[in-house]
């Protein structure tokens, strides 16, 4: 669609009118550049504050008030010059480590992990959901390949980064948001069968992490729209 950009590592997506590059420049770490073709219609999105990469920062704002890690923008965004065309562009840090998708193949293809690992997890995960609806806000797109754990110079698990924030919505009621992001994320599982993987007491720590707070109602409320997606 355009041009590979300068320092390109590798292409990590590509749709009708977007790229994402991974770059990395001499002496630099690695980033991801996010591309869109500059169309009428871009340029509308631009002029109202609704553009793609105008969404991704006001996100990017939004997860740092949850107090959760995701890539930094690297500055603003901008428009180039790609080939014949003009794209409008965004570059992110690059957030090390394996998606949850991946993690589950992991666990397929191995017969699973350390024992106490997902439990540890499920809960940081739970954890997850439950602040940034604590804060005012839903995650539109909370799926396990948007979720990166992140590990330690020695392995352990250190957590995890929440990456391609571009739906981070404000929303009205608390529970709504943590079902929303429950059942996509539950979805997400059960769509490549990882959720068999899954052990009861990790998904114990990750309900508690993620409806506490709320009230018995609240909590029975949320499950029940978990349970009836499936």
């Amino acid at each position: 669609m355009f041009d590979p950009p300068a320092h390109a590592l590798e292409k990590l997506k590509e749709e009708d009118t977007r790229d994402v590059w991974l770059i990395q420049r001499p002496g630099e770490t690695r980033h991801v550049l996010k591309r869109w073709r500059l169309t009428p219609a871009m340029a509308l999105r631009i002029f109202i504050g609704l553009s793609p990469p105008q969404r991704i920062l006001r996100s990017i704002a939004r997860i740092d008030a949850a107090g959760l890690p995701t890539p930094r923008a690297m500055g603003w965004w901008s428009c180039r010059r790609s080939g014949r065309r003009i794209v409008v562009q965004l570059e992110l840090d690059y957030a090390e480590g394996e998606t949850l998708h991946e993690y589950g193949l992991g666990c397929q293809h191995n017969g699973g992990s350390q024992p106490d690992e997902p439990v540890r997890l499920g809960r940081t995960i739970g954890y997850a959901i439950a602040s940034i609806a604590r804060r005012g806000y839903v995650h539109r797109d909370f799926k396990s390949g948007n979720i990166v754990v992140a590990r330690g110079g020695d392995g352990a698990l250190r957590g995890v980064t929440l990456i391609d924030t571009d739906g981070v919505h404000p929303v009205r009621q608390r529970s709504a948001a943590i079902a929303r992001m429950a059942r996509q994320l539950d979805q997400s599982l059960r769509n490549f069968s990882f959720d068999r993987h899954v052990s009861p007491r990790a998904r114990m720590a990750f309900w508690r992490a993620a409806l506490a707070g709320l009230r018995r109602a609240e909590r029975l409320e949320v499950r029940r729209i978990v349970r009836e997606s499936r």
